[in-house]
């Protein structure tokens, strides 16, 4: 058994004994319709993809930038059935390395926060597989989340 194998039995069997804490967090009403409430640990980072200007037809909006994630939740601990994230009108506010080199990475934990502006601030930590964690904040205007 690898490290990850056995890292994500402990997370598994921790999540197991609580529980109740996961019901409450699935009615908290603070988080976004979009956000993944139970978490991205163990996803894998597959490709990035930043684009400029963007017309979101749902949304009826222009926006003037997106960053989008595509991922493979099939190793996941909860949230398995995620293919992208997308985040509007976002800008990094610090990071250990650039943008582009988070695809290949796995995904390890993420905290969000609403901003008094009306914006969201994402901090999230990724695992590249060389023993070093790297970490991005970034604020961003709204997201988007595709289920398959």
């Amino acid at each position: 058994m690898n490290k990850r194998t056995k890292k994500k039995m402990e997370l598994k069997a921790w999540a197991k004994s609580h529980e109740g804490y996961f019901r409450f967090r699935e009615e908290i009403k603070k988080y976004p319709a979009w956000y993944w409430k139970h978490g991205l640990h163990d996803a894998k980072i597959l490709s990035v993809r930043e684009s400029g200007a963007y017309w979101e037809p749902r949304r009826g909006k222009n926006f003037r930038n997106y960053l989008e994630l595509r991922l493979d939740g099939s190793g996941a601990l909860f949230e398995q059935k995620i293919e992208w994230l997308r985040f509007y009108n976002y800008e990094i506010k610090s990071m250990d390395v650039p943008v582009a080199q988070l695809a290949g990475t796995w995904w390890l934990y993420d905290t969000l926060q609403a901003l008094p502006n009306g914006n969201y601030l994402l901090n999230f930590e990724v695992d590249p597989e060389n023993g070093k964690h790297w970490n991005f904040l970034m604020e961003f205007e709204t997201g988007d989340i595709q289920r398959k």
